[in-house]
């Protein structure tokens, strides 16, 4: 008799594991190519994701390295996936 119930659970884990290793750079995907901020500027792996803006806040200097983005790519940046910020106010005109 053939074993099926262990060849679909080898098949449920492989889809399992390829969904989990795939949504990483799915994400990534999404947030530099289609998400709606997409054409603010911004270091590419700060646009990509949350990691760099985290490991800035630990580390306890965002405020010098927002001010090199803003040095580097203008008035108005993209600083993660969903945040925009501007370095005056009269950047909102």
């Amino acid at each position: 008799m053939i074993d099926f119930a262990g060849s679909h659970l080898s098949l449920t884990l492989l889809l399992t594991y390829a969904a989990i290793s795939l949504y990483p750079a799915a994400t990534v995907i999404y947030n530099l190519c289609f998400h709606p901020l997409r054409k603010f500027p911004g270091p590419i792996l700060w646009r990509s994701s949350q990691l760099p803006y985290i490991i800035s806040l630990v580390r306890g200097n965002p405020v010098l390295d927002q001010m090199k983005i803003h040095k580097k790519y203008g008035d108005v940046i993209r600083l993660a996936p969903n945040e925009i910020i501007f370095h005056e106010g009269r950047s909102l005109e």
